[in-house]
Order: structure tokens, then C-alpha cells, then sequence
């Protein structure tokens, strides 16, 4: 494909991402307006999340979906690569959970107020007291046995390698007495590279890792707890780095 090709192509498809994510945007807002719930606008966020997959040539694989407990609200942490890792994320695994996310990312027009709706929680970096009110937050929809999404890395990072943990998501486990479950995503780096569109369809591998239960890590210090994860998932994504070089031989 020549280069001129490649860039309308992308040009398009990031278009239709764009449009697709403004049309479930809107959608959930309304919903949310009508009726006060924010399982409404979960729906639209699912359906948004399945019809990306789709338009963008996600085919992701899922492994380790057993290491679930049914009906239990958990810390879910994963790394984190590209914008395609939500929609993967909320298409791939079959639990109902809030995100923390940057404050920045819910001051974005139409996208920022959906999130806000279904429940996503802002986090401001820039003041001292945000993730103190983020995990007051994160506890109180625990409470209501909801799960909490966490990427530790705190942005997205550049390749493959996993990059150093923020706490947060340890210390609202710890707090909370709840499991701790670890999910790699390999991939989506490719299709949707940090600060580009969307640039090539994609084979995707997600990976539930086993959970962490409270018995196991209420010992550990925040950082011992955040270096023993750390390292459990870069074993895990270094796996599934492995795995697929060899099918591609």
C-alpha cells in the first residue's frame, strides 16, 4: 500500500472512531438524563467498546477468564499502551468496573461527561489531596460491590515494557480488604500507537493473571505489594511477547 494510500486510510478510520465515540457519547448522556442510571450509560459504553473493536480490526484472544470470581468486586490493574486498551478492556472482560482516570481525560468534550455518568472517577495530578478523594471514592463503590479498573503506570507507556507503578491501586486494596487482579493486554500498542491515529487492524492478546487475595498480600508493604505485582505482570506480558513471536514463525 503506498504511503498516500496508508494515510487516508487511517485518516478514515480514525474519523469513524471519532464519530462512533461521539454518537455512544451523547447516547449515554441523554440515557443518563432520562433516567438517573448509571447502568444505562454502561450499556452504551459496551456497545461503543464492541462496535470500536469491530470497526478498528481488534481480534483479541482471552485467556485466564477462570481466575474471575463471579459476583466479587476486585482491584483490576493492567498496563497500559494505547487508547484501544478501554474499549479492549471493556469488551473483553466480563466485569462491571469504574475506572480512575485523569482528570484531563474527563474534562474531554462529550467523552469526559459520558464517563462521568457511568461513574468513572477523576483523579487530579496536580493536586495533593486527588488521589485521597479518588479512593474515598473507589471504596464507596466497592461498597456497592462494583470493581475498580486501575492503570498503576499512571500513563501511557511507550512499547512494550511495563512501566514503574504509582500505589494507588495497592493501597485501595489493602484498604478495602478486597482481591487484587492482575490483566495483560499485548498489541494494542501496534494499532494505536502513543500520539498517533488509528494506524493498522491488530491480533490482540488479553491475559487474567490470578488474583491476589488479601490473605497473601496484607503483609506486605505498599511497595513490596507494588514491586511483587509489577514484576507478576511483565513475567506475564513477556509470555505473551514469547508466544507470539513463535506463532508468527
Amino acid at each position: 500500500m503506498s504511503k498516500r494510500k496508508k494515510s487516508v486510510k487511517t485518516f478514515a478510520k480514525t474519523s469513524l472512531v471519532v464519530l462512533l465515540t461521539l454518537y455512544y457519547s451523547v447516547k449515554a448522556i441523554v440515557s443518563f438524563k432520562l433516567a438517573r442510571d448509571s447502568e444505562i450509560a454502561g450499556q452504551s459504553a459496551l456497545k461503543w467498546a464492541k462496535r470500536l473493536v469491530s470497526l478498528t480490526g481488534i481480534a483479541f484472544d482471552v485467556n485466564g477468564l477462570d481466575n474471575i470470581e463471579r459476583c466479587k468486586p476486585r482491584v483490576i490493574v493492567t498496563n497500559h499502551s494505547s487508547a484501544a486498551d478501554i474499549p479492549t478492556l471493556i469488551s473483553a472482560l466480563p466485569i462491571d468496573f469504574r475506572r480512575i482516570a485523569k482528570r484531563e481525560v474527563l474534562s474531554l468534550p462529550f467523552l469526559g461527561k459520558a464517563m462521568e455518568v457511568r461513574g468513572n472517577i477523576a483523579v487530579a495530578t496536580d493536586d495533593r489531596s486527588g488521589g485521597a478523594k479518588a479512593m474515598k471514592k473507589s471504596i464507596t463503590y466497592i461498597n456497592r460491590g462494583k470493581s475498580i479498573l486501575i492503570f498503576p503506570e499512571g500513563t501511557r507507556s511507550k512499547g512494550k515494557k511495563i512501566g514503574q507503578f504509582k500505589q494507588g491501586a495497592f493501597l485501595i486494596a489493602k484498604k478495602a480488604k478486597i482481591p487484587l487482579l492482575p490483566v495483560v493486554i499485548w498489541g494494542t500498542d501496534v494499532m494505536m500507537p502513543k500520539g498517533e491515529g488509528v494506524v493498522a487492524s491488530a491480533g490482540v492478546c488479553v491475559k487474567v493473571l490470578e488474583s491476589i487475595r488479601p490473605g497473601m498480600y496484607m503483609n506486605w508493604t505498599v511497595k513490596e505489594f507494588s514491586d511483587k505485582v509489577r514484576d507478576i505482570m511483565a513475567k506475564g506480558l513477556l509470555e505473551m511477547e514469547y508466544s507470539a513471536t513463535e506463532a508468527d514463525k
